[in-house]
């Protein structure tokens, strides 16, 4: 049976003036939209909402994040929509038909000056059947 897959990853971003671990989304066009009601973005600046879906009481909020890396003494800025509620995109998923299939640590922050020091952030790739 075919099936459809979500990835979401942790990383440390910004969506404002400060640095927080959020999770970010790789997916197919056509299941971002069915997810979030909306094409995946594009020219947005970051802080951008690109959607919100709500949960009772409280919004899962999707926004234009930067993530941002050095390789070799080089500043590498990676725009991307994410969240910092992981529970709301979890049940948001799990309300699409989606199931956790694996889960692992893809990094252990070993920066000492910085407040994620020693933080290991997740990959999780949730996974639901197609129906042909």
């Amino acid at each position: 049976m075919p099936q459809e897959f979500v990835i979401v990853k942790e990383v440390i971003a910004t969506t404002s003036d400060s640095f927080d671990v959020h999770s970010t989304l790789k997916t197919s066009p056509e299941i971002f939209k069915q997810l979030f009601k909306v094409d995946y973005p594009s020219g947005l600046a970051k802080g951008d909402v690109v959607s919100k879906i709500p949960f009772g009481s409280v919004n899962l909020t999707l926004l234009i994040g930067h993530e941002i890396e050095w390789v070799n003494n080089t500043k590498i800025i990676s725009s991307s929509p994410m969240t910092v509620g992981s529970w709301t995109l979890w049940t948001l998923l799990a309300n699409h038909g989606f199931k956790l299939l694996d889960s692992r640590i893809w990094l252990t922050k070993n920066d000492k000056d910085s407040l994620f020091n020693g933080r290991q952030l997740a990959e999780r790739v949730f996974v639901r059947d197609v129906d042909v």
